[in-house]
């Protein structure tokens, strides 16, 4: 019988057909890679996957962080945006969050 060393690194990969898209929650790379969402939660304040925290209850972490934390090469981009453009995309995690909470 073998058991699980927990020293050694767990090996993730992302499914082919996943959703690619800038941000995901905690739930959605839970279900991503097939853990818990305690897990992801726990690998966040770790420090071993990055995410934004924008407030107690909202996190997301951004597709390169993910990729990242799964071995996926990425090539990287830099994009700098106005005060405004930030904004905008704060008030539509916002509003997603509100929407959230609402159900």
């Amino acid at each position: 019988m073998r058991y699980h060393d927990p020293m050694q690194t767990p090996h993730f990969s992302l499914p082919s057909d996943f959703e690619k898209k800038g941000f995901y929650t905690t739930q959605e790379v839970a279900d991503l890679l097939n853990v818990h969402v305690a897990t992801v939660r726990r690998w966040i304040q770790n420090n071993t996957l990055f995410a934004f925290r924008f407030s107690a209850r909202v996190t997301r972490i951004p597709y390169g962080a993910l990729a990242e934390f799964v071995g996926t090469p990425l090539p990287v981009s830099h994009e700098t945006m106005s005060q405004a453009r930030a904004d905008s995309i704060n008030a539509r995690i916002a509003a997603e969050h509100r929407g959230l909470a609402a159900s």
